[in-house]
């Protein structure tokens, strides 16, 4: 077996583990942030979406759902903005990550609670997206 497959293999089984972790432990739950005013609903797709999605360091960002409620308990940029073309708000909250910038998405599309949806190493997450006054 080659390194690569290997790594790949590993980073596979430990996104397994963390997702099933999750929905025994957290979906269906909620997390809070001292200056987002609403509680923020953590579901089966975005814990999916968030274990699934590409990262630089792709096994530290799944430990993050160990301690979502402890990432967002520290202080964090938060950002928002409308994407018109379905309808929703997101709100992007930057935070550390193996001392690097990293960004957790949520959205609340209109009429609806606001979802954990994803987490990104890009900052490419930010265009269009305006930084919350605090």
């Amino acid at each position: 077996m080659t390194n690569s497959l290997y790594h790949l293999l590993n980073k596979t089984r430990g996104a397994k583990a963390i997702r099933k972790w999750a929905k025994e432990n957290i979906q269906g739950t909620t997390i809070k942030h001292a200056q987002f005013h609403q509680e923020i609903h953590i579901s089966g797709g975005g814990i999916r979406e968030f274990t699934n999605q590409p990262h630089k360091y792709f096994f530290e960002k799944n430990e993050l759902l160990k301690d979502l409620q402890g990432v967002f308990n520290a202080e964090n940029t938060i950002y928002r903005g409308v994407k018109k073309f379905d309808r929703k708000m997101s709100y992007i909250f930057e935070i550390e990550l193996m001392c690097e910038k990293s960004y957790i998405i949520v959205n609340q599309y209109v009429g609806s609670k606001p979802l954990l949806y994803s987490i990104s190493d890009s900052e490419n997450v930010l265009i269009g997206i305006e930084k919350e006054k605090t």
